[in-house]
C-alpha cells in the first residue's frame, strides 16, 4: 500500500490540501489523525489533543510511526502507527500531514515494510503568502517570524521529496497534488 506524506512549513494549506484530496476520494485515502501536546488554535483542527504525560505513555509502548518535537512552541506531535494500519487494512492509503524530520522516520520504517512505498509531497508557499496566513489565523507577531525562519529552514529539505507543489492558488494546487498521486 502506498503511505502518502503531505509536509510543508505552518501555514503552507497542506492541511487543507490533505483534506480535498481526500474528499476527492474517500475509498482511496484517509489522513491519519495526529497526536499533539499543544493547546488547540481552533476547533476545527485535526489532531488529538493530549497531555505530555498521556504522549509519554504512548510513545513508551511504541504506538507511534513517528514523533517529533515543534520548536516554535515545543509541543510534540506524533503520528499513531495503530491508525496507519488501521486504514491500510481496510485497502486505502493513508494520508500523513507530518514535518521533514517526521518524512525521515517513516522512510526508515519503509526499509522494514518493503510491502509498502511511499510518496511524499512538499507544499511550498512564497514568503508573503506564507506571512498573511499566518498573521489572518491570528498568530502572534513573535510566532509568525519564528515560523517563518523555519519555513526557510524545512525548504531547504524539499529535495528529499518525490515532488514539490507551490500552494499559491489552493485550487490548483490541490490540482496537481491529486494528479501526482
Amino acid at each position: 500500500m502506498k503511505i502518502i506524506i503531505i509536509s510543508g512549513p505552518s501555514g503552507s494549506g497542506k492541511s487543507t490540501i490533505a483534506s480535498k484530496v481526500e474528499q476527492s476520494d474517500p475509498g482511496k485515502y484517509e489522513i491519519v489523525r495526529s497526536f499533539t501536546t499543544r493547546k488547540p488554535r481552533t476547533e476545527n483542527e485535526f489532531y488529538t489533543f493530549v497531555s505530555n504525560e498521556e504522549f509519554e505513555r504512548m510513545e513508551n509502548e511504541g504506538l507511534f510511526l513517528e514523533t517529533n518535537v515543534y520548536n516554535g512552541n515545543n509541543s510534540r506531535y506524533g503520528t499513531p502507527r495503530p491508525e496507519v494500519e488501521r486504514i491500510i487494512k481496510e485497502g486505502k492509503s493513508p494520508i500523513l500531514e507530518i514535518d521533514v524530520h517526521g518524512r525521515e522516520q517513516v522512510a526508515e520504517w519503509i526499509l522494514d515494510h518493503p510491502e509498502h512505498s511511499l510518496q511524499s509531497i512538499f507544499i511550498s508557499v512564497p514568503p508573503d503568502i506564507l506571512k498573511k496566513r499566518l498573521t489572518d489565523r491570528g498568530d502572534a507577531p513573535a510566532s509568525i517570524e519564528q515560523r517563518l525562519k523555519a519555513a526557510a529552514e524545512e525548504v531547504k529539505s524539499a529535495e528529499r521529496y518525490d515532488a514539490v507543489v507551490v500552494n499559491d492558488e489552493l485550487e490548483r494546487a490541490v490540482s496537481e497534488v491529486t494528479s501526482l498521486l
